[in-house]
């Protein structure tokens, strides 16, 4: 019984994106008001509680913020250098089959996604990637049309498992240092090889998606028409 509220409040949060009433970031504002009144009901919304959850918030926020400023500025050299667009070019002129290239973008974002945050990659280079794929043979091997929604919707669902495996992988990992902020006596060392299965569950989902590309896009499709 301990266990509904936490199942409410998800159920609300997600129930009321899913249903329009709310976007995600409304969303977040609703499961927090929602747990600070199962606190209030359960008596547990001391003065001790309100500040240590301050306190603690106060400091994973500036830790994330850190290096979100650290990726501000390492964002601009890439775009003024043009290393993403000179890698995209590099990818069209070796002509590669579409298991190859989707493969190498994938990779390719992965690895920016460790010292990048999400938004800087979206805006430097997925204006980049995504023309590429467009244009190659990938939609044809996803029986998906280049000129499509389709196609957007699925790379989107991509995107956000890439982006969130990036976050998680090693050396910087954003999410990793967020639980080491969190959690202080747990060694890196520990919390690298706890996120090692839920990597691994994301390669799997990665390349589900893959193999079968509308499993990526029958919840959009539900929630458009």
């Amino acid at each position: 019984m301990r266990g509904m509220s936490i199942i409410f409040i998800i159920v609300v949060s997600i129930g009321g994106i899913y249903g329009g009433v709310f976007t995600p970031v409304e969303a977040a504002a609703v499961g927090a008001v929602l747990a600070v009144i199962f606190a209030i009901l359960r008596r547990r919304f001391t003065r001790m509680v309100v500040r240590t959850v301050l306190l603690s918030t106060v400091s994973t926020t500036v830790m994330i913020y850190s290096i979100i400023i650290g990726a501000a500025v390492l964002s601009p050299f890439l775009a003024l250098t043009q290393i993403p667009a000179d890698l995209a070019l590099s990818l069209t002129r070796l002509e590669l089959g579409p298991i190859t290239l989707l493969f190498i973008v994938l990779l390719a974002f992965i690895a920016l996604g460790t010292f990048l945050d999400g938004f800087a990659m979206m805006v430097l280079i997925l204006p980049i990637v995504l023309p590429i794929i467009e244009h190659s043979q990938v939609p044809t091997f996803l029986d998906l049309r280049p000129d499509s929604s389709d196609l957007r919707l699925w790379f989107g669902v991509v995107m956000v498992i890439i982006l969130e495996m990036a976050l998680i992988s090693p050396p910087v990992g954003m999410n990793v240092f967020v639980v080491k902020g969190v959690a202080r006596d747990i060694p890196m060392r520990e919390i690298y090889i706890g996120i090692l299965p839920f990597w691994a569950a994301m390669i799997i989902c990665l390349s589900v998606l893959v193999a079968f590309p509308q499993l990526a896009l029958f919840l959009p499709n539900t929630m458009l028409e």
